[in-house]
């Protein structure tokens, strides 16, 4: 096992030794299960540990492609995570070793999407390293707390939200053995509105398979047709991420995103999660502002990922 021992408080590692514990965030795209799913061969994680507590304080883990480690490549949930912050020069020791010991496998390239704090990612400063170059993405998420969906939302959508209720419109949770069959209609539903989906029907199912129990697959029904869609995924105990929502093209003009929305938001309120991720705000790396405003009047905060690039 490689370990260096930076000082008498900290030491990073390859692996978590024996004997030491965790709290790391539970997040689901770092779990074995989810990770092999995805054929990630070459996978390699770091971890900056307490010595004197014997605890894993933080991990960053990345996927080796020819000269380049992408963190988690095709995840919105990667970068540095962790259970309380860490001194500036520490992590900038820490980033300088996991450069040193990508670089002794080859690697020329770093990549990594930091996930915001809000969403369970690792709050820390980015060092003044050379060659790191970073850039802002911006998302929105919903914050669950005690008071209703419809108290957060704008004039606007509340009489969307009322003229649905009143027109008995349903929520169908569909159950994983239907997975394929919601994420068709979805995909073709994204496909009129030119929003392609990031994965394949068949990386998308090898991911469901490995964890179907953090899976939701919804479906809004108007007078026996299903007008909106989306799939919910359990990121962690803490949030909930709107994966994939979608739009029947005939009923574009009645939002029917709002509705499904509230269903998510009362599930996600009943099942104790603290956020709901509304996801990227932007489409081919340009912010929409479309988007950011429906996000914003349906309650919607924005945040904040770093992407980070490093020239090794």
């Amino acid at each position: 096992m490689h370990l260096y021992r930076h000082s008498d408080w900290y030491a990073f590692s390859e692996e978590i030794p024996s004997g030491y514990s965790s709290q790391l965030p539970d997040f689901l795209y770092y779990h074995p299960a989810h990770l092999q799913s995805k054929n990630l061969s070459l996978f390699q994680s770091f971890f900056i540990l307490s010595i004197p507590n014997k605890l894993c304080l933080a991990q960053i883990s990345f996927v080796r492609k020819w000269e380049e480690a992408h963190s988690l490549p095709m995840s919105s949930y990667a970068g540095l995570i962790g259970t309380e912050s860490i001194a500036k020069d520490v992590l900038t020791d820490f980033f300088l070793w996991i450069r040193q010991s990508l670089a002794s496998k080859g690697v020329k390239k770093l990549h990594w999407v930091q996930t915001p704090a809000v969403l369970g990612g690792l709050t820390f400063e980015v060092p003044e390293l050379a060659e790191l170059k970073e850039h802002i993405k911006i998302g929105h998420y919903l914050p669950i707390d005690a008071n209703d969906f419809s108290e957060k939302v704008h004039t606007m959508q509340k009489r969307k939200l009322k003229r649905a209720h009143q027109e008995g419109w349903k929520i169908h949770q569909a159950p994983v053995e239907q997975a394929e069959e919601v994420f068709e209609l979805l995909e073709k539903w994204r496909m009129s509105s030119e929003k392609p989906l990031s994965l394949t029907k068949q990386d998308f199912m090898q991911q469901v398979q490995a964890a179907p129990e953090a899976y939701g697959f919804w479906l809004i029904e108007k007078q026996g047709h299903y007008v909106a869609g989306t799939i919910s995924v359990r990121i962690s105990q803490d949030v909930l991420y709107h994966f994939y929502p979608a739009t029947a093209p005939e009923a574009k003009t009645e939002s029917p995103m709002v509705f499904l929305t509230e269903s998510l938001y009362d599930h996600a309120q009943a099942k104790g999660y603290r956020v709901i991720d509304l996801g990227t705000s932007e489409v081919n790396n340009a912010i929409l502002p479309s988007l950011v405003q429906f996000k914003e009047r349906i309650g919607g905060q924005v945040y904040h990922k770093s992407v980070l690039d490093w020239e090794l």
